[in-house]
């Protein structure tokens, strides 16, 4: 191997490989991991690998390497499988320029280039599309070279907890917070891994799943276990999770996408009740609230003694069809005939919706039932205190003054709610 060494020429010319009349180490070594790499990727996908004779070439006495640190280079190819058909990129120097803006791919931050990213993404659609839909997966490997002094080689003394992290055994604490800095800047990153000469690989989860992850692999120079199976075995691992389509990461990504598609346009001034315990889920784009008619005071009091309301269901007058949104509501806004505001709020029971008839609803005395089908909605008897002294204007809500018959219900979301809370 130290004879090979010596014989390596670089087309490229690039004085940073002689440095001080020696090669640099480190890019030897960055590119020996793109050849081992490379190697892995295109024995497991349908990879548009390029012909070996354009990166190596052999003479007489000469081996020439013509990669140069910073060329970027792209392999493009395709996981084949049953269950599910991916497009599959390997690059070498892959950019990330920045400041890119939200959903193109890239950087939000500064301009970032990994020596290997594996970019993942389903078959069919452009990378570009991918990246807007936030379809696309990158992980990126950081090859990593460094011997701070001779000692961290040839010591025999026992060294301390921080020594080891200083020499090549390990990977350096520097270098993980990099890894960090790719997964957090680099848009649709899900893993960010260190790969060294050393002896202590490291994987760590971001939450349950092997991706999101960062860490460390170990790749040695070495004729035997240098770890190139440890590789590759994490390589089939990811593909194993991009063929189960329930990951939490799959959902993760689509709310991320769902979510900032477009940007923000609301603002919500008005005090309402912490998401924290039972109202975890309280979120005001997402909790629908009913505006709900009464039709007398004998009416309204049936619903407060029962802690009970019904809605007409079908296709009669004054009566909804069914959808989610009816049925998902958590909060019940009551007016009547000839109402504006109203500031009687009050909270649904969740889990506990009935459908009933007429007669059934007669049973429960309700007064003067005429339809055939209504769905019936359980109430608490307490709100939150944030909802308690609040009136709204429901006039300012969409599509109330338009409605021909208002003992219709409608549905908004408590966003638009507490946008017409009346100031006092």
């Amino acid at each position: 191997m130290m004879s090979l060494a010596a014989k390596l020429t670089w087309s490229a010319a690039e004085e940073d490989v002689y440095g001080a009349g020696k090669r640099d180490v480190a890019n030897l070594y960055e590119y020996w991991v793109f050849f081992k790499l490379l190697s892995i990727v295109t024995d497991l996908f349908q990879l548009k690998a390029p012909d070996i004779s354009s990166l190596i070439e052999l003479t007489e006495n000469e081996i020439s390497i013509r990669l140069k640190q910073g060329k970027y280079i792209p392999l493009q190819g395709v996981f084949n499988s049953p269950i599910r058909k991916l497009n599959v990129q390997f690059s070498y120097n892959k950019s990330f320029s920045k400041n890119s803006k939200y959903p193109e791919g890239g950087s939000w931050s500064e301009t970032f280039r990994p020596d290997y990213t594996l970019s993942v993404w389903p078959f069919g659609i452009k990378e570009e599309e991918a990246e807007q839909q936030e379809l696309i997966v990158h992980i990126h490997f950081d090859a990593k070279y460094r011997i701070e002094n001779l000692s961290s080689i040839f010591s025999t003394d026992e060294a301390t907890e921080e020594e080891v992290i200083g020499n090549k055994t390990s990977p350096k604490r520097i270098d993980i917070i990099k890894m960090h800095a790719y997964r957090d800047a680099i848009r649709r990153t899900a893993g960010a891994y260190i790969i060294y000469p050393g002896d202590r690989p490291i994987q760590k989860k971001g939450f349950h799943e092997l991706i999101p992850g960062l860490g460390a692999f170990t790749l040695n120079p070495t004729p035997n276990d240098n770890g190139v199976d440890t590789v590759k075995r994490f390589i089939v691992d990811v593909l194993h999770h991009f063929q189960n389509r329930a990951t939490q990461r799959e959902r993760y990504s689509y709310q991320t996408f769902a979510i900032h598609r477009e940007p923000p346009v609301d603002y919500i001034h008005a005090p309402m009740p912490e998401a924290i315990g039972a109202n975890r889920g309280l979120l005001p784009d997402d909790t629908i609230v009913l505006v709900g008619y009464y039709k007398d005071e004998e009416h309204l009091k049936w619903i407060m003694d029962k802690h009970l309301y019904n809605v007409r269901v079908g296709s009669e007058r004054g009566a909804i069809g069914l959808d989610l949104n009816l049925i998902s509501a958590s909060y019940l806004i009551l007016h009547t005939k000839g109402s504006i505001r109203s500031n009687r709020m009050l909270k649904i029971r969740p889990n506990q919706l009935q459908i009933m008839t007429g007669a059934e609803l007669k049973i429960l005395n309700y007064p003067r039932p005429w339809s055939k089908n209504y769905i019936l909605f359980s109430l608490e008897k307490t709100i939150e205190k944030e909802f308690e002294n609040l009136s709204w204007d429901l006039t300012k809500l969409e599509g109330f003054n338009n409605r021909e018959l208002r003992e219709a219900p409608l549905y908004v979301t408590l966003t638009h709610l507490m946008k017409v809370v009346v100031k006092e």
